[in-house]
């Protein structure tokens, strides 16, 4: 794991986060990110584990299922642990308050150790009349049962997961249950167009307005007009079209490795990079804040670990996709250089030229 070492500013942004002077952390198994990395699946497990005692020892825990990368058997480094709980309807509302104080304490005590993991059970919380309800009814309305945001992304996060704790049966049940209705053609079909009702996909009036804005507008204007332009037809294939739910920090490359799962290897590379190319994330990384610089050197190592087929590059190229998405949900006049939303009229025209025959290259309904 040299990566690390070859990092001083790394290094020091690390210490100075966690045994920095302000810091209560006294790191107490993770000296480095080396450490943790050396046996990530095992520190990864076993906070599983703790996570699983202390909620399950909550009076009114009735269930419990571990979601996520780590639920479905393809964790990686910065997993969270994911978990959909079952309460006891009777006390469901004492209980979530009693998990949020558990949650807070185990995340400290992680962090205590030196590397932080977040153990997300938050929304995606269920009371065992709900439970059973799902159990009891063989034909469900779909479209009432997703109208439920819990079930809606419940469905997604638990599918093919793991039961932690069950303490009556019905838990295994209920994953069996949710496995076999995330992937069911109406389940399939309504979340397509509930996704399409979401953010409308981009038209033929879209490539119109973005074009002036290109040539009339700010360079701000432009810039953002074409990366939105961009990500909705990226986010049609790929999240509509597809069904994925995509992976925060990763997702240019899962997108990429997806369309070429579906034969639209080359096409689909070509209208991601129009907005984000690895090459271009060296030197837009060398410009950006800390916070982003870190994400990147913790993610790469992480990615190969796992075993992830992604470059140095790609890895930064998903990194500061994600930040930079990030940045354009605040009202700017202008935004920093490391976020590429500064491209000049000239290169955003000759980007805006190569789209067309990109779009005509795949699956899209303009």
């Amino acid at each position: 794991m040299s990566y690390f070492r070859d990092n001083s500013h790394f290094w020091s942004v690390w210490h100075k986060v966690l045994k920095g002077s302000r810091s209560k952390f006294r790191l107490s198994k993770f000296a480095t990110p080396e450490d943790f990395f050396g046996q990530w699946r095992a520190a990864l497990e076993a906070r599983v584990q703790e996570a699983t005692e202390r909620l399950a020892s909550l009076n009114g825990v009735t269930g419990l299922i571990l979601g996520g990368g780590i639920g479905k058997g393809v964790p990686w480094p910065l997993s969270d642990v994911d978990v959909i709980g079952i309460f006891r309807q009777d006390r469901f509302e004492a209980v979530k308050q009693q998990v949020r104080e558990t949650r807070s304490e185990v995340e400290e005590r992680w962090a205590q150790e030196g590397f932080v993991s977040y153990l997300d059970i938050r929304g995606i919380v269920f009371t065992d009349g709900e439970e059973n309800r799902l159990l009891a009814t063989e034909r469900l309305d779909v479209g009432q049962l997703l109208d439920d945001q819990r079930w809606f992304h419940g469905l997604d996060k638990a599918a093919n997961g793991r039961v932690l704790y069950d303490s009556d049966g019905s838990t295994g049940s209920l994953l069996a249950r949710i496995t076999k209705l995330r992937w069911s053609d109406p389940v399939v079909a309504e979340r397509k167009v509930r996704r399409q009702n979401r953010v409308p996909q981009p038209s033929l009036a879209d490539l119109e307005t973005v074009r002036r804005k290109i040539i009339d507008g700010t360079t701000t204007e432009g810039n953002l007009a074409f990366r939105n332009l961009v990500g909705g037809l990226v986010w049609s294939l790929f999240s509509v079209r597809w069904d994925d739910s995509g992976k925060l920090g990763r997702n240019c490359t899962r997108f990429e490795v997806e369309a070429a799962r579906r034969g639209l290897g080359e096409p689909a590379r070509k209208l991601i990079r129009l907005v984000e190319s690895p090459a271009d994330s060296p030197a837009r990384l060398r410009l950006a804040p800390n916070r982003v610089v870190d994400q990147h050197r913790l993610s790469y190592p992480a990615r190969i670990l796992a075993g992830e087929d992604v470059t140095k590059e790609e890895d930064a190229r998903d990194v500061l996709d994600f930040f930079t998405n990030l940045m354009m949900s605040e009202k700017r006049d202008r935004f920093p250089a490391w976020t590429g939303l500064t491209a000049s009229r000239s290169t955003l025209q000759r980007r805006f030229d190569k789209l067309g025959s990109v779009i005509e290259s795949l699956p899209l309904e303009l």
